[in-house]
């Protein structure tokens, strides 16, 4: 089997910024106090109107985020601009944008019955920089990187974590970590020849059921949570299991980082 074609989660997105660079050197050349921001994760929430929670800690609203189309829950990835100089456009935190463009982002919710023996001839083995996750409002972005991705690949994602258990220490770190698995399977017509080479196609985590369980036990050290992840990296030579890769200790920020 090509390893290579098993590599690869959601549908195909094509950009190779990431929200956090965007945040850095996000103003990208209009005059005045307007400003566009690429590549920021986001969750759609409302209260009277729908907005976008923002990984920054900002909310943004638009009038295309108020059609049927984009539900509460959804994550994504966009593009905007936005006028500081507007008067009625600005509320504390809270800004009307122009959406220039909106990538839906597949987002997995977590369970909590662990399969780590189960073994699938569509197991996806993953290539992950952990440094480059974002926690935004419940969901952890991940940036997942691979050599091809085909165009009739259609990928999915598990990831697990044990209600009852207590927090590890990293030997490395010395923090205090919560342990958690991934997995992903694919799916593709063998005969597709067409693929994308080297790119990363974001990914959405619901843990907010994991954060909130770490919040009432007393895992959250001020507004961060340690965790470890295992994912699986290769088959055993008699392909009847895995042999899992864990992780550094991932420290997890759970407010938003403001834009400077």
């Amino acid at each position: 089997r090509d390893v290579e074609r098993s590599r690869g989660l959601g549908d195909v997105y094509k950009r190779q910024l990431f929200g956090i660079c965007a945040l850095l050197s996000a103003c990208m050349g209009e005059s005045g106090d307007v400003w566009k921001y690429g590549s920021q994760a986001g969750v759609i929430r409302a209260t009277s109107e729908k907005y976008i929670q923002l990984y920054s800690g900002d909310r943004v609203t638009s009038e295309i985020l108020q059609e049927q189309t984009y539900k509460v829950g959804d994550c994504c990835m966009i593009d905007y601009k936005v006028n500081y100089g507007k008067p009625d456009s600005i509320e504390p935190g809270y800004y009307k944008v122009d959406v220039l463009k909106y990538e839906p982002v597949p987002r997995w919710d977590i369970q909590t019955t662990i399969d780590t023996t189960s073994v699938t001839p569509d197991e996806s083995f993953l290539t992950l920089n952990w440094l480059k996750s974002l926690y935004v409002d419940g969901c952890l972005f991940i940036y997942p990187e691979y050599k091809r991705y085909y165009t009739s690949q259609r990928d999915s994602f598990r990831i697990f974590y044990d209600p009852e258990m207590e927090p590890e220490i990293d030997e490395l770190t010395g923090k205090r970590c919560l342990h958690v698995y991934l997995r992903s399977t694919c799916k593709y017509d063998m005969t597709d020849t067409i693929y994308q080479s080297k790119i990363r196609l974001p990914q959405a985590l619901d843990i907010s059921e994991l954060v909130a369980q770490a919040k009432e036990r007393g895992y959250v050290s001020g507004d961060s949570l340690n965790v470890r992840v295992s994912y699986p990296e290769y088959f055993l030579a008699d392909s009847s299991a895995f042999g899992w890769r864990t992780s550094e200790a991932l420290t997890i920020l759970l407010k938003g980082k403001k834009k400077s």
